[in-house]
């Protein structure tokens, strides 16, 4: 979809950035403090998508990359999108 921005999820005890660059490429990373745990990459992304599907109450804010400002300020989760991400997760485990 040509989304050129970042991402950043917080939840409790964890935090996580996934960013996508003009390029086309993704950088993920993630920090779950409780453990300690750091990770970045293919790693972090697959387990950033696995956690923000099992874990309810987590905040998620999208910014734009040219502007840095936030391109949703309000929270909303549509039943596809729900049922597109346990998909993908699916795929990926």
């Amino acid at each position: 979809m040509q989304f050129v921005g970042h991402i950043r999820l917080e939840m409790s005890d964890y935090d996580a950035d996934i960013s996508f660059t003009p390029q086309g490429r993704l950088h993920a990373r993630e920090h779950d403090h409780a453990s300690g745990n750091f990770s970045e990459g293919d790693p972090a992304f697959r387990s950033i998508l696995t956690r923000a599907a099992r874990e309810p109450m987590g905040r998620i804010h999208v910014f734009d990359g040219d502007t840095g400002q936030p391109v949703v300020t309000e929270i909303y989760v549509d039943d596809l999108i729900r049922h597109a991400a346990y998909q993908t997760i699916d795929s990926v485990n």
